[in-house]
Parts: C-alpha cells; sequence; structure tokens
C-alpha cells in the first residue's frame, strides 16, 4: 500500500466520527514552557580576544538529552501476538502542534513521501502536544497494521491512551527531535514504549 491510500484512510481515521471498533477519541491538554535565555556574566572581561566561542556550544549540549533516549524501544501486543516498533518521524501541523508516525518493519528508512512502500505496521499519533512537561491524554491515535499479524481490521482507533517524556531541541529552536513514551489502548491490545522521533519536512502540513 503507498501512502496515498495510507494517508487517505488516515485523514478519515482522525477526522471521521468513532467506527465500528467502538473507540473513542479522548481530550488532550497541551502543555507548553517558555525559552531560557542564557544571560552572559556581567563581569567577564569585554575584550574580544578573551572570548572563547565553545561556550555556547557547550551550554546547548549540556540540555541534550542522554543517548539512551535516542532509540525507538517500543511493543505491540494483541493477545498471544507482539510485533516491534521501531523506527519513528513526527511531521508539523499549523497549529502548532505534531503529529508522529512510529513505524515496525520498515522497508524505507528514509523520511516518507507519497510513494514510500508501507511498512508492517504504523502507530499514527494526531495534535501531539509539546513540548510534553508532564503526562497528558493522548488526543488522536491510530493503528495500522498492513501485514495483518495483530488485527484483520485495515486500521484500529484508540480507545484511551497517556504520553510522557521530553522534547528538545539540537538546532536552536528548530524542535528537530523528540523522544516521548507512551502507553496506547487499542480494541484487543496495546501498544506501549518510548519513540525517538526526527523531524521530515515531507510530513509537515501545508497550508490550503
Amino acid at each position: 500500500m503507498k501512502r496515498t491510500l495510507f494517508f487517505l484512510l488516515l485523514t478519515c481515521a482522525l477526522a471521521c466520527g468513532d467506527d465500528d471498533t467502538g473507540a473513542t477519541d479522548t481530550g488532550g491538554a497541551d502543555t507548553s514552557t517558555g525559552d531560557t535565555a542564557v544571560t552572559p556574566d556581567a563581569s567577564a572581561d569585554t575584550n574580544p580576544a578573551d572570548t572563547n566561542p565553545a561556550e555556547d556550544t557547550s551550554v546547548a549540549e549540556d540540555t541534550n538529552p542522554p543517548g539512551d533516549l535516542r532509540s525507538t524501544v517500543m511493543t505491540a501486543e494483541f493477545g498471544a501476538v507482539t510485533e516491534p516498533l521501531s523506527l519513528a518521524y513526527f511531521g508539523r501541523n499549523l497549529d502548532g502542534s505534531f503529529h508522529v508516525e512510529v513505524h515496525g518493519d520498515p522497508i524505507d528508512e528514509e523520511c516518507p513521501t507519497m510513494g514510500t512502500p508501507s511498512p508492517g505496521r504504523s502507530l499514527v499519533l494526531g495534535s501531539f502536544a509539546s513540548p510534553v512537561a508532564a503526562e497528558q491524554d493522548l488526543v488522536a491515535a491510530v493503528l495500522f497494521d498492513f501485514r495483518g499479524t495483530l488485527t484483520d481490521a485495515p486500521l484500529l482507533r484508540f480507545t484511551s491512551g497517556t504520553q510522557n517524556g521530553l522534547t528538545w531541541s539540537l538546532m536552536g529552536e528548530a524542535d528537530d527531535e523528540m523522544s516521548v513514551a507512551v502507553d496506547v489502548t487499542f480494541p484487543g491490545g496495546t501498544v506501549t514504549g518510548r519513540f525517538y522521533a526526527t523531524h521530515c519536512e515531507s510530513m509537515d502540513e501545508r497550508a490550503p
């Protein structure tokens, strides 16, 4: 299945009312934090020869999370069957929120495009608030099982779910990476774990 059909299914799943799975969407509260500025020491020598340009870089590096957060470790469990999800990307929505795709058994690990082949399975999180300062309810979550190993349904909409994690930026205020833990319940199973996602411009929402 190419992404053109995938997007059509996703649009219906996120925008339409409850389907025959009996799932219902739950509201989520956005959280936000102000930018923290690093104020130079007023007593520092103003002589350019004594200025160390590496100091700004070291401050930025101190705000980065430890390396073990730069990995995706998620499991979909439906009855006796478990399947992994190991690769995640996110795009920006026009309202400032994010949407995330977490893939299992991906065929192509590059940023998704309309011609990208479908992976084995995908967890899609819509209207994902950022930064995640505390545990909060998910707004929308859809599971696509393209190989049919977890469910016979073409897609499942979540019945409940939470997100809790750390969002950070490695490039000023670009917000190019995030690491978030999620616990999502679907009819017949769950998806749990932590994803590490990088930004893909190809996934950004475009104005009409």
